[in-house]
Parts: structure tokens; sequence; C-alpha cells
């Protein structure tokens, strides 16, 4: 059940819709039908109208409306006794200037009004729009899906291979043009296969778990019946990286129709799921191009699927997809190998981040860069000593060293402070940092060069390496 409350600003357009045409589009339009096609009629959504209503400030700027711990939108839910403590989820739908967008919890949060808390799902979604915008119907979709647990859908570019994870992967985040959980591009919309699972719109019964080799068949994701989709389990693990999916042109998926698309359903859409210790809900799935070529990821995505004798061969898993036995036009059968695999444990690695100045003597800056975790993904998560290696004396007060536990195939992100003396001079600076596997003792030390504009030169300064 949603409660949702329309907000204008001072100088916002005019309303694009009425209360009534509101509870409309959301309940008896594309949304509700959106939802209860991919999700096999196992939800439903109701609720109420409230609004609009006019804040005094302008929302060009400033697209969110704040509300909870006595911020601006609660004296309104107070004065029209807006009763939340009777809805599952809460949606604000903002008439801003110059915004487009929104965002949204991805599990219930704690608001205050007016001393009393409730519990509650949170989406916003701002103007402007209008009631036969594509964008708004795709935003709402999409906030609603983190509301029901799930993060954004993602892609791993591997240039020309199919899949290298580490070495040569692109993570593109929101980039599986496939899914409403990915951007706007409108190749299909169904959730992904995992996040089907962990929103609940499909069974266990439903789903073909793969635990050994063999030939094995499944449904298309669309419609009711059969087998959805299948996962295949690490071997000698409980942990199932790739997530297979078999995509008909039916309903909202009906785009896979179009001639730059439709190769697509002659094969399997393949999802490699990334693990994370430190939350349930951020598991994340990145779509593979199984037909990579050197295109940008925008146009090399519209053919994806596994097809034909191709096959795909992870060895850090053991685990080899395909080829393809026989699709129908619901079902389609195919073969898998599952071998066991050892655990080899790889140099960590440094990416960093690409802001390195200039920065102005005296002042604090960070460094970011990601620690990555190289060991193949059947090895225990490993615990990193991440530290700065004898920056420049006129450098100081850097958080020299942190430890921290990273999964095997992770990367996590993190930033250095730095401090420089307002005395230091122009000119370009070296900074190691070192990652140590402490479970395998394998270290990587990368050097960069930082930038600082002080007020003279540093003539005796040698120049930093060309690359």
């Amino acid at each position: 059940k949603m409660a949702v409350i329309l907000v204008n600003f001072l100088d916002s357009p005019p309303s694009p819709f009425t209360s009534a045409e509101a509870h409309d589009l959301i309940f008896n339009g594309q949304f509700q039908n959106f939802y209860q096609e991919q999700s096999y009629n196992r939800i439903h959504f109701t609720g109420d109208v409230f609004g609009w209503f006019t804040l005094p400030r302008n929302g060009q700027g400033n697209c969110g409306a704040a509300f909870g711990w006595g911020q601006e939108l609660d004296q309104y839910i107070i004065d029209n006794n807006i009763p939340l403590e009777n809805y599952d989820h809460l949606l604000i739908i903002a008439n801003n200037l110059g915004c487009g967008g929104g965002w949204a919890s991805v599990a219930p949060v704690s608001l205050e009004i007016n001393g009393q808390i409730y519990l509650i799902n949170i989406a916003e979604v701002f103007g402007p729009f209008d009631d036969n915008s594509f964008g708004f119907e795709h935003i709402l979709n999409h906030e609603i899906g983190h509301n029901l647990g799930v993060i954004h859908a993602n892609g791993y570019d591997c240039g020309s291979q199919s899949l290298d994870i580490l070495k040569n992967c692109q993570h593109y985040e929101y980039k599986n043009y496939f899914d409403t959980m990915g951007t706007s591009a409108g190749y299909a919309f169904h959730f992904n296969a995992l996040y089907k699972e962990k929103a609940g719109f499909v069974l266990p019964q439903e789903t073909l778990e793969i635990f050994q080799s063999g030939t094995y068949t499944i449904n298309d994701l669309e419609t009711i019946g059969g087998k959805k989709f299948a996962k295949i389990q690490l071997f000698g693990s409980n942990l199932f990286p790739y997530y297979l999916e078999y995509r008909k042109g039916i309903g909202f998926d009906s785009t896979l129709n179009n001639p730059d698309l439709a190769s697509n359903q002659n094969g399997l859409l393949i999802n490699r799921i990334r693990y994370s210790p430190y939350s349930s809900i951020s598991d994340s799935p990145g779509i593979l191009d199984m037909v990579p070529t050197t295109l940008n990821w925008y146009d090399d995505l519209k053919e994806a699927s596994l097809s034909g004798n191709n096959v795909l061969n992870d060895p850090r898993t053991g685990i080899t997809i395909g080829p393809i036995i026989d699709f129908t036009d619901n079902s389609i059968t195919f073969n898998v190998d599952v071998q066991p695999t050892s655990c080899i444990r790889n140099y960590p690695s440094i990416s960093f981040d690409n802001e390195r100045g200039p920065f102005s003597a005296g002042d604090f800056f960070e460094l970011s860069f990601y620690a990555i975790n190289e060991d193949y993904f059947i090895c225990e998560d490993s615990k990193f000593r991440i530290k700065a290696v004898s920056p420049p004396d006129n450098f100081f007060d850097p958080e020299l060293e942190v430890n921290f536990d990273i999964p095997s195939e992770d990367k996590i992100l993190f930033d250095f402070g730095f401090g420089t003396l307002s005395n230091t001079c122009t000119g370009s600076y070296p900074i190691s940092f070192s990652v140590e596997n402490l479970n395998s003792g394998l270290t990587t030390t990368e050097t960069i060069y930082v930038n600082i504009t002080g007020t003279t030169p540093c003539p005796e300064q040698a120049a930093p390496p060309e690359f």
C-alpha cells in the first residue's frame, strides 16, 4: 500500500495532472501493469494520493522535498492527517523545473513526524514531466524497484573478450539495458533473474539450480509457468556466480522484437554475480556481452546473448556455459560444465581515480583509489593492509594505514587525506601506495604524481616520468 504526496514549489510549472489523474496513472496505469506482469501477478499496489501541496520556496536547483525529523513536508503530513502507519511505501512526486530523476531507499527507513516513528519505504520522483512521459514511468518503476530491495543492474564490458572480470573488464553502473534497474535505453524492461528472485517474484520451485555438468532447459522469463531462469552453483561453495535468462519479445519486453535486438531471443542472457559480505541487498549482477566487439557499450550490447555453438568458459569458477542445443518459442536447452577449481591468489592491484590536482599549497586534499582483490572467486575473503608509503616531507597528516577485508574478485574504494605546508613550492610530487594481501603475503605498490600549486616553483625538482 502506497501513500502518494504531490508537491509543487513557488517556481513549479503547471501541475501535470490532478490528484485524481495521478491516482489513475499510478494505480490503474502502466506502473501497475508493469509490476503485475513482471511479478507474475504476485504484487499489486493500492493506495491514496494527497496534494498538490506547495512548499514555500523555489524548487529549481533543489529538487527534493525534505520530510521526517522536523523537515519541511512534515507539517503538511500533520495538517492533512496522512496516516503513514497505514502504508508500506511513501512516494513523493515533486514538480520541479530543471530536474528529472529520483531517488529511493532500498529498505524501510525510520521517519519521525510529530513525535511518532514510522518505518516505511521512501521514493521520490522529480519533474518536470507529464502523464504521457516515458521518462516519468521509467523513473517511477526504477525507484520503486529500489524500495523492493534491489540495486542497479550493471554491465561488464570486457572489450573484445566476453569475460575477464578484473583484468580487462570495465564495470558500468546502470548499464544493463535489458532491465528497468539499468538505464532507460529500453532494450527490455523486466528485472534480471537475480532481482526477480530477491524481490520475491519467483518461487523456489520455479528456479532451476544447476550443481553439476549436464544439459538443461529453462523457459522464457516473461510468462507465467515453467522454470523462469537458471543459476549455476560454484563447485564446493554455496554461491551462484551465474544467472541465465531466456528472454522473449513479450509484454514489457516487446522491444526485443526490434530488428537490432531480436537476435537476443535466440540465446541466453548471462549475468555474472558479484557478492558483497557487507549487505544482504548489495549482491550485484553485471550483464556480459557474449558477442563482444570494439563498438561502444550502447551499440555492442544490442547483441548480447550466448547463442549457437558459442561457449563461455570461466576458469576462475570452473564453469563453462554452452553451446545452445535447441530453443523454441518458450524454452531453451543448453549445456553446462561444472568442474572443481582451485584457489589461486594473485597480486592485488590498484586503480587510481583521475583527480590528482592541481591542489593549492596549504590546503587539504584527498586521493581516491580502488584496492582490488585479484584472487580467484573460490578463495576465501582476504584481509588487506592499505597504506601510504613515504609521502613527501612537506605533506602531513596522512591516514597512513588501514586494514580491511576485501572479497575475492572484488574491490573497495579508499580515500586518503593529505595536507601540504603553506610554503610548499609549485611542483609535481610522488606519493606511493601499497596494497598487501595479508592472507597470501602478496603486495603491490603504485606511485602517482600529485600537482601542487604554490607561491614559487621548485627548480631543483626532477620532472616526473612521462607515460
